[in-house]
């Protein structure tokens, strides 16, 4: 069934290719409305390293121009979602940005993970996806581009990437200045300023604050209480020079900072029941059902109601007269953002001739972040986490290109080094796994195993009862309190040190074979070696064990927990050595630091013909392989299972598509039917563990594929009116990936249960079956002197899963569906004389929808996390000199 709706989709594809070519063919000779219409404008873009218009480029792309993203309240790289059919952007459990197009995505769970949907500005990469968590701001056009990218762009990615073109120095002066209020006490600035200092040496500076003082989420325990505060700053200088008449300089720095509060998840029900759960073990039971109660009768699955610990050191613990908890402890702090990011990048052309020039694109990227997030949507300390540390690359890029009679050539060459040191703290005290292995340490304080059987004696501990010596070695080496074991796992800490490199060699041709066919072709070398070390437990590997009281439960209950499920035949582990980490490593017997390495080679390629039926009519066929390297994780790691690196990923791609410019272009229609052979998907799984029952850990999908429909319609309906129309039809599945057997870890499935399980024929994340936009925009005179302006931007997606499987897998029900949803953004707008000003009211979110973004799973609940509610406020800008 699923081959025979590939076949169909690629067929149904080239039928509506091959028709649109007829009508391309037959339009010429149809006669002249009897009103002339002016045409669609043309778009020029640079998917291929050089400037074009975009019909005569035989790929999939996406573009808008910068006024069109404004008016439709596109103002983040996740916005691109309203007006990009197949994009997705949704949120993993730390916060990262996820980005999926047409199905091909990463549930990032590691700051050192690259996206397979690469991001760039100006053409320079922003490796990790949390680089892009600035505002976008004083943007000439975004191009997202589908489908395996690597022969033309300094990282290889397998779904496609978005590049963001920013607006140059001009050679006039000129300067605008924007202001916004809005909802939530809103208030946004915006501007910049293009002044050329010489006719050879231009400058250009822009800015975007963003402010809400007053949070959207609401708390369900504490009325009154909110979060959701945004407080932003974006800032870009660049300077051009024109050194000679065949040197250029483009230098550009771009910062920006983000202090907001993170986005707390919503609720969705309870995977431990907390109406059975023992409260002698599980102490915050009791309070986790009334909350429970609470909750499911007051129906809250508002965009707006979540919940979250309450600030300081104590948080919920106060609230049910748990006293004294917090001693050892070092809380979070309040849920709000401290990232900084800047981005230098210098770009030389050196025109050798007048059919050969020398490109030289050289950049340093640097992010420093903290981001706690509440993720269990309750007042209890379940799962708190924080995504810290700093990240950055610096990359240089060579390559020559030029034309040589019928054919238009690239070479060059490109060498990127990556560096990540994270640390990922948490708060865990209220999850039943903690309290239950709490309670464990009791038989080990009394000396006696589960049968009543005393453990060997031995040296005293200072714990009641004198018991000390287990084989292999004492249970309590650092003769720690019953009190200190109360509190043990309340916090602790993920750290991670990552460094890579990665060269590459690549070149690309285009041959005009005819007038009117060209076939052209590019292949790209990498090679990529990355190290690193990461453990669990410890906030810098060496300091010892001043940050994690973790130490209280592995000194003591996990080496005994250990040594009785494994029926006493294994010694229980050595105790944690100085660095500090608690990550357990079964081959040594042994806690510490996981040393990690993997080095790899891919040959990514690209192949297709073009043919030009008629001028701005473009039929192509293309096949390409892409990659996407392997990852060294860097997460919360009990055991060094869960630090094994997963390698990099095969998409083999085949598409077929028409861009077709009708009517004396006031009709834009775009088609495309694609393939996808995916092998080594990465993805989150789970494996069994002796103590936690499951732990994720990333691994590959053996096969899968993904297979579908692009299409779009542009039409200038009337000189002021004009609509698009943008969908996607896609399926996604799992080809092979069978259950795991016995002690099995990679290349098989398990459930979040760790029990094996088939995953054939499951569905990818974040992959919806059709997704649909409308953009209808209105600009035209309303007198002599000023001009009015009107944009609709809806959109609509069906359902989709927020992890792998979905509503197929045991025991999760709807939990993991993100349910359909449709969004309307709306911007109404006048100006004055040669739009030196404007006005206009905006509103997103016009129905004020309630909608899912993305899903999650934690040991004792499922959480979503949702997207906002309606926006709404007012813009006014004046420029001059322009």
């Amino acid at each position: 069934m699923k081959k025979e709706f590939a076949v169909k989709s690629v067929w149904l594809g080239l039928a509506l290719i091959g028709s649109s070519s007829s009508m391309a063919l037959a339009q010429g000779n149809a006669a002249e409305p009897a009103e002339s219409v002016a045409g669609l404008e043309e778009i020029i873009v640079t998917a291929e390293r050089r400037s074009q218009s975009i019909n005569d480029v035989g790929m999939s792309i996406a573009a808008f121009s910068g006024e069109t993203l404004a008016n439709a309240r596109v103002t983040s790289v996740s916005d691109l979602t309203t007006v990009v059919p197949g994009f997705t952007v949704s949120q993993s459990r730390s916060g990262l940005p996820i980005y999926t197009l047409r199905g091909i995505g990463f549930a990032v769970i590691s700051p050192s993970s690259t996206s397979p949907v690469g991001t760039y500005v100006d053409q320079a990469a922003y490796v990790f996806p949390s680089m892009n968590g600035g505002p976008m701001f004083d943007i000439e056009r975004v191009e997202v581009l589908k489908g395996p990218q690597g022969t033309l762009y300094g990282r290889n990615t397998t779904g496609g990437l978005v590049d963001l073109i920013t607006n140059k120095p001009q050679d006039h002066f000129g300067a605008g200045f924007t202001v916004e209020v809005g909802n939530y006490e809103t208030r946004n600035l915006e501007g910049y300023i293009n002044i050329p200092i010489t006719d050879a040496l231009k400058t250009r500076f822009s800015f975007r604050t963003e402010d809400s003082d007053k949070g959207w989420q609401k708390s369900f325990t504490r009325p009154g209480d909110r979060l959701g505060e945004k407080h932003r700053l974006g800032a870009r200088a660049e300077v051009a020079w024109r050194a000679s008449d065949t040197l250029d300089f483009l230098f550009t720095v771009n910062y920006w900072r983000d202090r907001s509060d993170t986005q707390a998840q919503q609720y969705a029900t309870y995977i431990t029941n907390p109406y059975t759960a023992n409260p002698a073990v599980w102490r915050v039971a009791p309070y986790f059902a009334a909350f429970d109660t609470a909750w499911q009768a007051a129906g809250r699955n508002s965009n707006s109601a979540a919940d979250w610990i309450a600030e300081g050191p104590q948080g919920a613990l106060t609230r049910y007269g748990t006293a004294g908890h917090g001693l050892y402890s070092q809380a979070l702090g309040t849920l709000e953002k401290d990232n900084e990011f800047v981005s230098t990048v210098l770009h030389a052309t050196w025109k050798l001739g007048d059919d050969i020039s020398l490109i030289s694109l050289s950049g340093y990227n640097s992010l420093n972040s903290y981001e706690p997030v509440a993720v269990s949507g309750t007042p209890f300390e379940m799962s708190v986490f924080a995504d810290g540390g700093d990240s950055s690359n610096i990359f240089q890029e060579l390559r020559l290109e030029g034309e040589t009679g019928a054919v238009r050539w690239m070479v060059g060459g490109y060498y990127g080094h990556d560096r990540v040191r994270s640390v990922a703290p948490g708060l865990f005290d209220d999850l039943f796994t903690v309290s239950n292995l709490r309670s464990l340490f009791a038989r080990a304080e009394n000396c006696q195993l589960p049968t009543g059987a005393a453990l060997p004696s031995g040296a005293g501990t200072g714990l009641p009862g004198g018991c000390v010596t287990g084989p292999g070695g004492t249970f309590n080496p650092r003769s720690y309190t019953a009190a200190q074991i109360s509190e043990g796992f309340r916090n602790g800490a993920s750290n991670g040190a990552l460094n890579g490199d990665l060269w590459s060699a690549f070149a690309h041709l285009e041959w005009a074979l005819t007038d009117s066919l060209t076939a052209q072709g590019g292949v790209r070398y990498s090679h990529q070696k990355q190290t690193g070390a990461s453990c669990g437990g410890s906030s810098d590997p060496g300091t010892g064990p001043g940050f994690s009281n973790q130490y209280y439960i592995w000194d003591t209950v996990f080496r005994y927990v250990y040594y009785m499920r494994n029926g006493h035949a294994v010694s229980p582990p050595a105790p944690t050595d100085a660095t500090g980490c608690i990550t357990f490593n079964a081959e040594t017997g042994a806690f510490g630091l996981v040393q990690q390495k993997l080095t790899e080679n891919n040959l990514a390629w690209q192949a297709g013909l073009n043919w030009k039926v008629g001028p701005g009519q473009l039929l192509y066929v293309t096949a390409a392989k892409g990659y996407l390297a392997g990852v060294l994780p860097s997460t919360s790691a009990n055991n060094a299972v869960q630090l094994t690196p997963v390698k990099q990923e095969e998409l083999m791609s085949y598409e077929a598509g028409a861009k077709l410019s009708l009517f004396d272009r006031r009709v834009q229609a775009n088609v495309s039917a694609f393939y996808y052979d995916y092998t080594d998907k990465q993805m989150q799984a789970y494996f069994p563990d002796v103590i936690f029952t499951a732990l994720p850990v990333l691994i590959n999908v053996p096969k899968s594929e993904s297979y579908g429909i692009d299409a779009s319609l542009s039409w200038a309906v009337t000189e002021n009116f004009t609509a698009t129309l943008s969908g996607t039809r896609l399926e996604t599945s799992v080809t092979k990936m069978p259950a795991c057997a016995g002690t099995q870890h990679f290349g098989c499935g398990r459930d979040s249960k760790a029990r094996p399980l088939d995953y054939e024929g499951f569905e990818f994340a974040y992959a919806p079956k059709f997704q649909g936009s409308a953009i209808l925009s209105y600009d035209g005179p309303l007198n002599e002197t000023l001009g009015f302006n009107a944009t609709v931007a809806a959109t609509y997606q069906s359902r989709s899963f927020g992890l792998l499987g979905g509503n197929k897998l045991p025991d999760v029900g709807d939990n993991h569906t993100v349910p359909s949803y449709g969004l309307v953004n709306m911007s109404l707008g006048i100006y004055g004389p040669d739009r030196k000003w404007d006005a206009s009211f905006w509103v997103k979110n016009l129905m004020d929808k309630d909608y899912v973004t993305s899903t999650y799973q934690g040991q004792d609940f499922f959480a979503r996390t949702m997207g906002m509610p309606r926006t709404f406020g007012i813009r006014l800008t004046y420029r001059i000199g322009d």
